[in-house]
C-alpha cells in the first residue's frame, strides 16, 4: 500500500560549499528527482525497500549534516562564549588600568597642588623676610647716617673746641711771653 505525503522543499544552509558568487543554500532537488513537491511521493519505488529508498537516505545525510552543523554550532557558541569571557576579562582589566591612572593623575595634581601651595607659601614667606631685610637695612642705613651726622656734629664741635683752645693757648702764650719779656726790662730798670 502507498501513502501519498506533500513535502515542502526545505532550504537548507550549506556552510561546507563555498558561495563562489552564487546563494549559499541550495534545494534538495536531487531528493525529489524531478518530482514537484506537491506530487505525491510514495514510500517505496518498484520494489525497493523502504531502508534503501533514495529518499530515506537523503534524510538520513539531511539529519546527520544538521547534527554536524548543530555540533558546530555549539562549538562555534563556546568559542564565543569563551572569547566573550577574555574579552570581557580584558574590559575589566582595561577599566582596573583606566582607575588605576585615574587615582594616579588624582594623586599626580594633589601632590602637584601640595607643592604649589607650599611654595607659594615659601615665596611668601621669603618676600616676608626680604622685606623685613630691606626695613632692617632701611633701619641701620638711617642709624648710620644719624650716627654719621652726630660724629659730624661731634667732629665740627671738636674743631671748635680746638679752635677756641688753639685761640687760648695763643693768648696764654702771648700773655706768657708779653709778660715774661716785660719783667726782665723792668728788671734791668730798677
Amino acid at each position: 500500500m502507498a501513502s501519498a505525503l506533500k513535502f515542502p522543499r526545505p532550504v537548507i544552509p550549506d556552510f561546507d560549499q563555498p558561495s563562489g558568487g552564487r546563494d549559499n543554500r541550495y534545494r534538495l532537488d536531487e531528493a525529489f528527482d524531478g518530482l514537484h513537491p506537491a506530487m505525491p511521493v510514495p514510500l517505496s519505488l518498484a520494489g525497493i525497500p523502504e531502508s534503501e529508498h533514495p529518499l530515506q537516505q537523503d534524510w538520513s545525510h539531511l539529519i546527520d549534516l544538521m547534527q554536524t552543523k548543530f555540533e558546530e554550532c555549539r562549538e562555534i557558541k563556546s568559542q564565543a562564549e569563551e572569547q566573550d569571557k577574555r574579552v570581557s576579562e580584558l574590559l575589566d582589566r582595561v577599566r582596573d588600568d583606566i582607575r588605576a591612572a585615574r587615582e594616579r593623575v588624582a594623586a599626580a595634581e594633589a601632590y602637584a597642588q601640595d607643592v604649589e601651595t607650599q611654595a607659594e607659601t615659601r615665596i611668601k614667606a621669603l618676600e616676608e623676610r626680604a622685606a623685613s631685610a630691606q626695613a632692617y637695612a632701611m633701619d641701620v642705613q638711617k642709624r648710620a647716617e644719624a650716627m654719621v651726622k652726630a660724629a659730624e656734629e661731634r667732629a665740627a664741635a671738636a674743631e671748635e673746641r680746638a679752635r677756641l683752645a688753639e685761640t687760648w693757648l695763643s693768648r696764654v702764650y702771648e700773655t706768657i711771653s708779653g709778660e715774661c719779656s716785660a719783667k726782665p726790662d723792668a728788671a734791668s730798670a730798677a
